[in-house]
């Protein structure tokens, strides 16, 4: 029986975080579409927040507009 820590947290109402999602830069690399990398793995189940592209300010800044054009804030 393989299980999955993600999956075992959850289960256990811990919440994950993650600082370096998993196969990022191999993703990017094969991706025509940074961006929609960027979407997936944010949307990740079980996972609460990830830090992706906060080295510098205009990554920072490019993430945020990716996120408004994307999703809808009430």
């Amino acid at each position: 029986m393989v299980v999955y820590i993600v999956d075992a947290a959850e289960e256990l109402g811990v919440i994950s975080t993650t600082s370096a999602p998993f196969n990022l830069r191999k993703s990017i690399d094969k991706a025509n579409n940074p961006q929609s990398i960027l979407l997936e793995v944010t949307q990740n189940k079980g996972i609460f927040s990830t830090m992706v592209g906060m080295k510098q300010i205009d990554h920072i800044k490019e993430n945020i507009q990716i996120f408004q054009r994307n999703f809808q804030y009430k």
